[in-house]
């Protein structure tokens, strides 16, 4: 398929639009090469899957056309690749297949618009205090303008602003009392309506109307970074908050095949579990409109990425595509709220500096690196992994820093995610940390792993599970109770074993380290259910240990939300299907506004011990009182722990410590906590499991 050249033909009847208006076909994204034909005459072409194609048509008004797009096979190598600005997920990772694509991806639509208009416009807010924020309204017209005016409205101001020799309007707008877009569970994400006409001479133009939201974005160093590094503490009007963030990829392999309803059906899941960010991964999509829309609408926030995922292009001829891609993003995504950081991609640089060491297994991650590199592995090499020794004189970086400023200055720019070295980090992705990340390899387990995290912001962790039952059974056609077999075709493909680094067999499938919680597993059916639940366990100490480490951590983002076919493992929480898995309210749960949380390092301990913490992330901060219980396999009591509890806005408190319990082999105990508001009523509980847990679970989630 990826070698074809495909062809689309279409009739199309151009309206008779008059002497005052203009006739356009719009294309919003073709993939990726492309010639677009009216009658045989080729009016565009060009390359590039960000940019909106604009074919005239007034010569044409009140006739038949014929209209073809021809699109080109895509690049045939990977290295070919990287010096295009294709979406990378189509070459293959560890959650996605090979799947090339070519052909119309994003909207079409035949426009019929005013010669004289607004073309386009955005705002920039900057917060004087409390009461008034100084609006900065920017807009460009479709023409030149010698004598006239705009006619603006903005939250019941009004302005006349007077056009002299121009085709752009910058006019201030002061709002008193402004009613402010605020992220998903720090506020209402109000939304206003912009309106602008023209009128110039006996010209007047149709209104002009767009939705936009009154945010300050910033940034401030995190508590105990280096005065060096990349601040790393993100404000919204001019308030610090902790991101509660999921990682996004396109949410199909076939983009042309995304819906809105695909893009509601998942947003409006996260609003509910109290995700506050949403980043969209360097190696996928500028997303269709509609995405951002919602967005804006349910307050989720937008870290966007430049199509560039695990190396660029290094040619003049690269330079030229990518600046003309990243100014289209921009300039397409301005006029949304949600979308408040935009960065150079993603891993663009790793510090290794871990691997130089003497514990002998990060000496064995070593020789293993270096073999892929001997191997010739794609990006597996040492300069790439070394850290970011061109970290801000890379022309890449440069080249978006600077479009960035020009066309979105109200949005903040970094480099690449992550900023590793100055306190933004990505990993770990799995349980067993010993199976993943070359680095990490010396951490016996996961909760060795996030008790010791002393870095600020994890822009990529997760840890990974098996697929629901369902797509399972459609994916592989088998309806029985069997365990997967390790050299089964269908469950390599589908990145189950064998999916990343060194060719672990158990990366994202990991049956040994279940069976070493859970003992031996023998059916499909409880398989599902004990590894999706130790997704769940793992997830949730990782969130509640970074919120309890706040202010000097300041988010977490939860790699790989969702994914853009049925794998058949992975770190997905919601299905290609849209069905989450056992764990997704476990960890929407976790991501609470006010959380009472338990810390401790072991799911079988000889003796539980374990400390209880508040933490708030509510802008109104928190004081009420807890209630929390430890029983045994029987259900009988054991401890009862009540209190009086408070906290400020991102304060994470402990409260006290658990009495030791002792527990006996096939011992099994439940602490259940519960936080009660001042008028007693519930905000929060927590179950956690210890010691021989295997049939509770299995009863807790049938």
């Amino acid at each position: 398929m990826e070698k074809r050249l495909w062809v689309y033909r279409r009739a199309v009847e151009v309206p008779k639009a008059g002497r005052d208006k203009t006739v356009r076909m719009i294309f919003a994204g073709l993939d990726y090469t492309y010639q677009v034909l009216v009658d045989g005459n080729c009016l565009a072409a060009g390359e590039g899957m960000f940019h909106a194609i604009i074919v005239p048509l007034d010569f044409a008004q009140g006739k038949r056309v014929r209209v073809e797009v021809r699109l080109a096979p895509p690049p045939g190598t990977k290295q070919e690749e990287l010096e295009t600005t294709k979406a990378q997920f189509a070459r293959g990772w560890d959650f996605a297949p090979t799947l090339r694509t070519a052909g119309i991806w994003d909207d079409v639509w035949l426009d019929v618009s005013p010669r004289l208009r607004v073309e386009d416009a955005f705002i920039e807010t900057r917060l004087q205090n409390s009461q008034r924020a100084l609006v900065t309204v920017r807009a460009e017209l479709s023409e030149v303008v010698e004598r006239g005016w705009a006619l603006l409205s903005l939250c019941g101001a009004k302005r006349r602003v007077p056009l002299l020799g121009t085709d752009r309007l910058t006019a201030f707008v002061e709002i008193e009392s402004p009613r402010l877009w605020w992220p998903n569970s720090l506020g209402e994400p109000a939304l206003h309506d912009l309106s602008m006409a023209l009128e110039v001479g006996d010209r007047r133009t149709e209104k002009f109307v767009q939705k936009v939201g009154l945010r300050e974005a910033g940034r401030l160093p995190a508590q105990g970074q280096r005065p060096i590094d990349i601040p790393l503490q993100f404000t919204i009007n001019q308030t610090p908050f902790f991101i509660n963030g999921v990682n996004w990829v396109p949410p199909d392999s076939c983009v042309g095949d995304i819906t809105p309803d695909q893009y509601d059906r998942q947003l409006e899941r996260f609003k509910a579990g109290h995700v506050n960010l949403v980043r969209v991964w360097g190696g996928g999509l500028r997303e269709k409109s509609h995405f951002y829309r919602k967005c804006d609408e349910l307050g989720l926030l937008v870290f966007q990425e430049y199509p560039i995922a695990c190396g660029m292009g290094q040619s003049e001829a690269y330079h030229r595509r990518l600046q003309s891609e990243a100014r289209q993003i921009a300039r397409t995504l301005r006029r949304h709220p949600s979308v408040f950081l935009f960065s150079g991609g993603n891993e663009n640089y790793y510090y290794c500096h871990m691997l130089d060491s003497d514990d002998p297994l990060l000496q064995e991650a070593a020789r293993l690196m270096l073999l892929a590199v001997n191997e010739g592995k794609p990006f597996a090499n040492r300069e790439w992994l070394g850290g970011a020794t061109k970290r801000y004189d890379e022309p890449v970086h440069l080249l978006l820093g600077g479009i960035t400023a020009e066309e979105a200055p109200h949005c903040l720019y970094q480099n690449t995610s992550a900023m590793e070295g100055e306190g933004e980090v990505h990993g770990i992705w799995n349980w067993n940390p010993r199976l993943g990340d070359h680095r990490y390899r010396n951490f016996a387990t996961l909760y060795d792993y996030w008790l010791a995290a002393d870095q600020h912001l994890y822009s990529e962790a997760s840890v990974s599970s098996i697929a629901n039952l369902e797509t399972i059974r459609e994916v592989t056609g088998d309806s029985s109770d069997k365990l997967p077999a390790f050299d089964d075709e269908t469950w390599k493909a589908h990145h189950a074993f064998h999916g990343a680094w060194d060719g672990h067999r158990d990366l994202w499938l990991d049956l040994p380290s279940t069976e070493e919680v859970f003992g031996p597993i023998r059916r499909r059916s409880e398989l599902i259910t004990l590894n999706q639940y130790l997704q769940a366990e793992g997830g949730r100490f990782m969130i509640e240990e970074l919120r309890r480490k706040q202010p000097v951590a300041t988010g977490v983002i939860w790699w790989g939300v969702n994914e853009p076919w049925p794998g058949l493992a992975g770190n997905a929480l919601i299905d290609y299907h849209g069905r989450p898995k056992l764990s997704w309210p476990i960890i929407a749960n976790a991501f609470s506004p006010v959380i009472l949380s338990l810390r401790y390092g072991n799911l079988r301990p000889r003796s539980l011990q374990g400390e209880l913490w508040l933490s708030c992330n509510d802008r109104r901060g928190f004081a009420g009182r807890y209630r929390v219980t430890v029983a045994n396999r029987k259900e009988e009591l054991i401890d009862l722990y009540e209190g009086s509890c408070d906290a400020g806005y991102l304060q994470s408190r402990p409260l006290r410590r658990l009495t030791p319990v002792p527990l006996a082999r096939r011992e099994q105990l439940a602490v259940r906590t519960t936080l009660l508001d001042g008028r007693g009523r519930s905000v929060h509980e927590n179950l956690y499991l210890f010691g021989d847990i295997r049939s509770k679970v299995l009863q807790l989630f049938p």
